[in-house]
């Protein structure tokens, strides 16, 4: 998955300007992968929306001593949401090799499918409380 360009930037302006518009892209980016992650099935979304956690995370790291709490907070719960979603990547990855290899019978593949369905359920637990809080709203009024 491409990055979202982040438009406006102007070298002239403040850093912590220019911060603010790439987190509020990475925001967007993040947010715009619902309501395609609420289907268990939806697989490259959930790759995508781990590696957009992965990116907010990142600059919100990287920006967090200019943006403060807000840039802070962004980054722990992309931190949190980047775990739980490579949970759930690293089972949709070996699954289908196990399926292949030992058949559908496997305790191995069983516990795999077990630990993605509860992986899964953990980052809709999490999803759905970053909404519930206005987490986006909550991140963009402290910058």
């Amino acid at each position: 998955m491409k990055a979202k360009k982040v438009k406006g930037l102007d070298p002239e302006k403040s850093f912590r300007k220019n911060a603010c518009k790439m987190v509020r892209v990475r925001l967007d980016e993040l947010h715009g992968f619902s309501p395609a992650v609420l289907d268990p099935a939806e697989v490259g979304a959930l790759h995508d929306m781990r590696i957009a956690a992965k990116r907010l995370r990142y600059l919100c790291e990287l920006t967090s001593p200019v943006l403060g709490e807000g840039a802070a907070l962004a980054a722990k719960k992309a931190k949190d949401l980047q775990g739980v979603l490579g949970d759930v990547h690293d089972c949709d990855e070996q699954i289908p090799r196990v399926r292949a290899r030992v058949g559908a019978g496997s305790e191995l593949l069983a516990h795999l499918e077990a630990r993605r369905k509860s992986r899964y359920a953990d980052f809709l637990e999490e999803w759905q409380r970053l909404e519930d809080e206005g987490f986006r709203k909550n991140v963009l009024e402290r910058l």
